[in-house]
Parts: structure tokens; sequence; C-alpha cells
């Protein structure tokens, strides 16, 4: 049996497209990233006869921007496990959790060294996926201002929802843009609403004049911007895990046959996880905090699920967590943001 799994992630679209080919039969399994999709089968004459139409339309869907993909990359872990936990390797596997893993990209700007750049230090658009910069913002929408010191807060990270391709269970917006404004000294703002916000545009214009485009008024002393002052682009991958230092004993459903077992793995993952580093997952949108310092007690006292977890690449150890409850989140509605910071 062959399986061939393509990925079309365009910006406007995110679809997937897999044909399996077993002898003399082809099953084609089409959809949005993130769904279950629609199945057809069809029996041909013969094997070869079935390898060329299935050949034939992997092909189209190639001409058209398709790209062969992984359907799920297995982690680390399923391809160390110890012959002990193999019984288990099929619960583990039906378990893992999608993801979405943000990877920044090279620094392409410095919004206190304007010198070489242009744009205000800020060369990538407004309607870019961003840490730092300048944001998309609508003429008639009033900038966040930080409510303790009075000063304009830094754009932090921005996302364009069209590039985040859709996992099931977390319902994040498939257009619009969303921004996390953060005020000065992060520490505190955990502690103080009015020093961090978190803004969405479902709407967007692709119209300039519609835009603020004249941030001058941002300055860098008294604002995260004097420590956050980079800028580089995003981009988002879906990714899997089993997240079981978050899970077990909580919402995994472990088999009474696998009980005793399942505290023998439990021990090993924990010991796995901290030699290899595989807890620590990096950049995300949903699934579960990676845990590490103080962020287990931070997971337990946050309201909802996690809707991003951001650390600066630029300044290592400074990490930034935002919560959001499902039903808020389903209904783009980002107004109740839980915000924490760690200082690692």
């Amino acid at each position: 049996m062959e399986v061939i799994y393509l990925e079309l992630s365009d910006g406007q679209s995110h679809k997937f497209y897999e044909v399996t080919i077993n002898n003399a039969d082809v099953t084609i399994r089409y959809g949005r990233i993130g769904t279950q999709g629609q199945t057809s089968h069809t029996t041909y004459d013969t094997p070869d006869k079935a390898q060329a139409e299935a050949t034939k339309k992997i092909n189209e869907k190639l001409k058209k921007g398709y790209v062969q993909a992984t359907l799920i990359e297995t982690p680390q872990f399923l391809r160390d496990l110890p012959r002990q936990f193999i019984p288990m390797k099929k619960l583990l596997e039906e378990n893992l959790k999608p993801y979405i893993k943000i990877t920044p990209g090279e620094k392409v700007g410095d919004m206190k060294d304007y010198s070489y750049l242009d744009a205000n230090g800020d060369p990538l658009t407004f309607w870019q996926s961003k840490i730092g910069g300048n944001p998309y913002l609508p003429k008639n929408i009033e900038y966040p201002i930080d409510g303790i010191t009075g000063q304009a807060m830094p754009l932090l990270i921005q996302i364009n929802c069209a590039d985040v391709p859709p996992i099931a269970g977390f319902d994040f917006p498939q257009q619009g843009i969303l921004q996390f404004y953060l005020g000065f000294e992060p520490a505190h703002a955990q502690c103080t609403p009015e020093k961090y916000r978190v803004l969405y545009f479902a709407e967007i214009s692709e119209d300039e004049n519609d835009l603020i485009t004249d941030f001058s008024f941002i300055e860098d002393r008294g604002t995260i911007r004097d420590i956050y002052d980079d800028v580089c682009p995003l981009s988002f991958s879906v990714r899997h895990d089993l997240f079981w230092e978050s899970r077990y004993g909580y919402e995994l459903e472990i088999p009474e046959e696998f009980a005793e077992l399942s505290q023998e793995f439990d021990e090993w993952i924990l010991d796995y996880d901290y030699e290899y580093d595989t807890h620590l997952r990096g950049d995300k949108l949903g699934g579960y905090v990676d845990f590490y310092s103080n962020v287990n007690e931070i997971a337990e006292k946050a309201k909802g699920k996690l809707l991003l977890q951001f650390s600066h690449p630029f300044n290592i150890g400074d990490s930034f967590y935002f919560f959001i409850e499902d039903a808020r989140l389903s209904n783009c509605d980002f107004s109740k943001v839980e915000f924490y910071f760690v200082c690692d």
C-alpha cells in the first residue's frame, strides 16, 4: 500500500489531498486541513491502471501548487519508544494532539536603529505576520495605550490569520489580523490588564490610505521597545505531540489494562523529556504550555486554553503566555485574554 499526502497553504486556503493506492484500489481523501475531509473510492481493472490514474491526479494537484507533506510528523519520543511500551504505542498515537508551531525568521529590522532600514525600521508590510515592528491599524482605531504610564504600547507580535493552518479542537480565526501589545515591565503586566492589549481585525483593508502609517509617536524609552526592538517575519506549521506532562491524570483516559504500564511510562517520558529537552516545544498557538520554571503554576491558575506561547528569539529566557476561554475563541472575542510573563 502506498500513501501520498499533499498540502496547499497559500494564505487563501489550507487544503490537503491524500491518495492511497492498494493494488487496484485508489482511495482519495481531500478537504480543509484540520478536518476529516471527504473520501472517494475507485477500483480499477489492474494495479497498473490504478497507479497510472493516481499519478495523474497527483500531478494535477502538484501543478496547482500542492506540495508533498507528512500527514503527522512522528514525535521523537515515539521513534525512541522502549520495547516495553510497544503495547501502548497505538494508544499514544491516537492521543497525539495538534498545535501550530511558530517559527521566527531572520532579523530584518531594528526599531531603535533606523540608519540602514526604511519605513521606521520595519521593512515588512503592515499586513505581515511578525515580531515587533509597525502594526496594521486602521485610522479609526485608537492606538493601545499603557494605562499606567500613558505611553503607546509597542507591538509585541502580529499574526495574519490567513497564514495559520487550521487544526482540530482549536477554533483560531482563518482570516483577519490578531495583535498582541505590551506595556513596559512585562512582569507587572500580568497583574495589570491595563498594561497589555489584544486586538483582532476580522476584516482587512488592503488600501494603505485607510491605515495609520506614521508610528513615530511610539517611544523607545519607558516601553518594551527599549528591550524588544527587533523585527522578524513569522511562519506557521502543524505539529503533533502527546503533551503527557499536561494531560496524564487529567484528560487522558488510560484503559485498565495499561494502568500499571502507564505509570512506568510516566516515569520514563518525564526523564526522556528533560534529558533531550523534548518538553520544550517552543513558540506555539494552541496545544499546551511547556513545563519549566514556574509555568506549571501558571497553567493551573489560568482560565481557558493556551492561545499563544512565545519566547522572544532575541531575548532568550523571556516568555509570554496568553490564555483564552473556548467560547471566546470560537466567537473571535479577544477582549478577555489572560497574560502571564516568565523570565527564566
